[in-house]
């Protein structure tokens, strides 16, 4: 039968036909390869530009998103900030870069703003206008439009819209705008043409005034090397909905809880991390009655081990996310970038012993003697530095006020806002 085989296999014919159907199941293959590889950057399909009939000066956010579902702290920062600058600017624009179909019901917030699609005709006073579906319409500007930035793509389409104005306007007109920068955002990705484009918005800055979300943040762009016309930053304030709950927070008597800051879907803060350390401390302590809850994102119960679990809270409310701060005694969060973060830091108002991690110069344990850093992330160094936390709990089992300068500040200031925006809008509105 093997002979026989062999040499239906070496006949001219046969042998023919079956090099043509490889080669065309190869060339078939290799088009529908081809046809799922991606050739370009979504985010940054350019936006085109038209005249505006408008003269007079405009203060325009360009942002991802403002539906409610969106606003977590970035946007909502960046939307605060907006509203801080743009206070006595008769004209007001926000331009949603990805988030199509945008409704008032969407944001309640911003009921009294005008909707308007891109080919409408350009309005004066507040108005929203979702750029995302842009392949064949213009957004209308004017020459003294100015501009605040966030996500680094919305630099990328910035720089493409005043490149179209220099033609509309003259190479006489200003361009400087201001960039929120709220982390360092290349480390979202891998090494890929993502991660070049981001860190590509850090240079050519002549025009740009650079506003930081802390001065940790800043001081780390600052020993990178980068450089802008200017710069500011704020450092964050205590959620005013959880400022109410202070008081009562510092006379409890806390619980054997452990609150982790879990979101699985966002890398930096680490969710596999925190887990696997958790674990190998399980797997020393079969008999105690701490327990275990993750808030911030729903995910399923975690088996740590020895009869403990990593329950899932979800996203919490700010009272529910009170009533947890203000009963746990530990907590554990995360974040491998050097931003600060806010969930160690309200921990640390409240009372809580939080484990984090430093950053390159980050070290926010410095701000709080409530805050404890290990200095590199392991899942063993984690584990550790939390077993040295919860040893304490005989001790002292209420919570500690953080009672250093920053963290006064941190928790009564109203508006961190208020000591930059003079300065930034005599730059920006001139």
């Amino acid at each position: 039968m093997r002979k026989l085989l062999k040499m239906f296999l070496k006949h001219p014919k046969v042998h023919a036909y079956l090099r043509r159907t490889y080669a065309a199941v190869i060339n078939d293959a290799s088009v529908k390869e081809t046809q799922i590889i991606a050739t370009d950057v979504v985010e940054i399909s350019p936006i085109r530009i038209r005249k505006s009939n408008l003269d007079k000066a405009r203060l325009n956010l360009l942002v991802p998103a403002l539906s409610v579902r969106h606003l977590f702290g970035g946007i909502s920062t960046a939307l605060t900030l907006f509203s801080e600058l743009g206070g006595n600017i008769g004209n007001v624009r926000i331009i949603l870069t990805d988030e199509a179909n945008f409704r008032y019901e969407d944001n309640l917030a911003y009921r009294d703003w005008q909707i308007l699609g891109l080919d409408d005709e350009d309005l004066p006073g507040k108005t929203i206008v979702s750029a995302a579906d842009r392949s064949s319409r213009t957004l209308a500007v004017s020459e003294n439009d100015v501009f605040i930035t966030t996500a680094w793509w919305t630099v990328v389409l910035l720089k493409g819209i005043f490149s179209q104005k220099r033609a509309l306007f003259g190479e006489t007109q200003m361009e400087r705008y201001v960039y929120l920068i709220q982390d360092y955002e290349p480390g979202f990705y891998p090494w890929s043409s993502r991660y070049a484009l981001a860190e590509s918005t850090y240079h050519d800055n002549s025009n740009c005034i650079a506003v930081f979300n802390s001065q940790i943040l800043r001081d780390f762009f600052l020993q990178q090397g980068y450089t802008f016309r200017s710069s500011y930053y704020f450092d964050p304030v205590l959620h005013q909905g959880l400022r109410k709950h202070l008081g009562a927070a510092k006379s409890n008597v806390r619980e054997r809880k452990v609150l982790v800051y879990g979101r699985p879907s966002v890398e930096r803060n680490a969710f596999e991390m925190i887990v696997m350390a958790l674990r190998i401390w399980a797997i020393g302590h079969p008999d105690t009655l701490w327990r275990f809850y993750s808030a911030g994102e729903k995910h399923p119960r975690i088996m740590l081990g020895n009869e403990h679990y990593l329950e899932s809270l979800g996203k919490l409310t700010i009272d529910e996310y009170a009533t947890e701060l203000s009963t746990s005694y530990a907590g554990v969060s995360l974040m491998i970038s050097p931003h600060p973060s806010y969930p160690p830091l309200e921990m640390a108002a409240f009372g809580l012993r939080v484990v984090t991690n430093g950053y390159a110069s980050k070290d926010i344990s410095s701000l709080s003697t409530n805050i404890f850093s290990v200095d590199w992330v392991s899942p063993e160094s984690i584990a550790q530095m939390l077993d040295t936390v919860l040893r304490q709990y005989e001790l002292d089992s209420h919570g500690v006020a953080s009672t250093s300068q920053w963290f006064e500040r941190y928790s009564t200031l109203d508006n961190p806002f208020e000591s930059i925006t003079p300065a930034i809008h005599s730059e920006l509105i001139q």
